[in-house]
């Protein structure tokens, strides 16, 4: 199943960058995708199909290398950046925010592999039937729009790779080499991070921010 990731993500690494609406800079998924990771544009906040174009451009003005994008369920623009994301030969996508069942046949469409990010068992045996390509099974740990309330990753990921027949992808509270490894050991072919890219020099995040998350403590979040 590792193997399948990086065949379907074209990396060298199975490590998704997740899409973090304002700080997904281009300059980032770049790097990301040079390092031999994954790196995705977030759309959530896109107002146009140019601006996506736009910053497609920018990321492969960087690097030739192999990268994606992030599809939110009640942005009312997925289904034209889809278009544009086919258009433009982003062939992998994450799709998250609500249930594909609204996208799914023009995704099929397009042409276009989509990993649907969830945090229930429920939300990933149901993307598999729509078609889903692979699962990011989110834990309560992560950022974003999950939330505290659901599952942690230690719970939910031997669940979902248990439920499921594809690919399944660690994500919230993944940071280092050491949780690296532990979601492998509870079954997932690969990992998702957000916040820990935050800290970089090639993400547009403020200082303080990155600041703040470099010295985060044990009930920080």
């Amino acid at each position: 199943m590792k193997e399948m990731v990086r065949e379907l993500l074209g990396c060298e690494h199975p490590v998704i960058q997740g899409a973090m609406g304002f700080v997904s800079n281009p300059e980032l998924v770049a790097a990301v995708s040079e390092a031999g990771g994954f790196g995705q544009l977030a759309t959530i906040f896109l107002e146009s199909e140019e601006e996506l174009r736009e910053q497609i451009g920018r990321v492969r003005a960087i690097t030739s290398r192999s990268f994606g994008a992030n599809l939110f369920a009640k942005q009312p623009l997925s289904k034209a950046f889809a278009e544009v994301l086919a258009e433009e030969g982003v062939r992998t996508i994450t799709f998250s925010g609500g249930s594909p069942k609204a996208f799914a046949p023009l995704l099929k469409e397009l042409g276009l592999n989509f990993i649907v990010v969830t945090a229930t068992v429920r939300g990933a045996v149901s993307a598999r039937e729509q078609g889903a390509a692979a699962i990011v099974a989110e834990g309560s740990e992560s950022g974003g729009v999950q939330g505290y309330r659901g599952s942690s990753t230690m719970v939910l990921v031997p669940q979902v790779v248990d439920a499921v027949d594809i690919p399944v992808i660690a994500a919230g509270g993944i940071f280092d080499g050491r949780s690296y490894r532990a979601a492998l050991a509870l079954g997932a072919s690969g990992v998702q991070l957000g916040t820990r890219f935050i800290a970089t020099k090639e993400c547009i995040a403020h200082p303080n921010f990155k600041d703040a998350i470099l010295k985060a403590e044990d009930t920080s979040t």
